[in-house]
């Protein structure tokens, strides 16, 4: 029997595999933030100091390099995400880009919580530090493809991860056999 709490991500059922209308709605969100994202980067690169970067790169270890817990780490990404955008951003830009990090963290945050304790060494892999390397550099074209980049990994990251969060059974105890 699959883990109850598998049952409910955002009021879709799972069963034995992902729902298919998990994963096309987070392909949604991806395919938004493809939009978005990168051409901020672009008019962002250039607004940024050296000291403003270094902040930025500074919340990279509260999600990478140590266990975190899916809050901690959710947190500290929306931080850095949006402190990556925000010298190009306006009002508007933040709250529709908000609510699509909101709705893809709130998912991941529920599947790696199904997951604790279980090695998700493709979740810890370094995929934030290439977007400051792009924007120390300060030119546009390379801010929006390092964004896309990234945005195409976190993607295939995501989806690995709920296809482990489906895969999670509840075993029954062991019964000892004696011997």
């Amino acid at each position: 029997m699959a883990n109850p709490a598998l049952r409910v991500i955002h009021g879709a059922s799972l069963g034995g595999s992902v729902d298919p209308r998990i994963c096309a709605e987070s392909h949604g969100v991806f395919r938004l933030r493809r939009l978005i994202e990168p051409p901020l980067a672009a008019r962002a690169c250039r607004m940024h100091t050296p000291d403003s970067l270094d902040r930025i790169e500074a919340l990279i270890v509260r999600f990478h390099g140590r266990p975190v817990s899916a809050d901690d780490a959710y947190q500290a990404q929306y931080e850095f995400l949006r402190d990556l955008i925000a010298p190009a951003a306006n009002d508007w830009d933040l709250r529709t880009i908000g609510p699509l990090w909101w709705e893809f963290g709130q998912r991941v945050r529920h599947a790696m919580n199904l997951l604790a304790g279980q090695p998700l060494e493709f979740m810890l892999e370094d995929i934030h530090r290439p977007l400051v390397t792009a924007y120390r550099i300060g030119d546009p074209v390379e801010a929006s493809a390092a964004t896309q980049c990234h945005i195409d990994l976190c993607e295939s990251a995501t989806m690995r991860l709920f296809a482990l969060a489906s895969q999670v059974r509840t075993s029954p105890p062991s019964v000892g056999t004696g011997a």
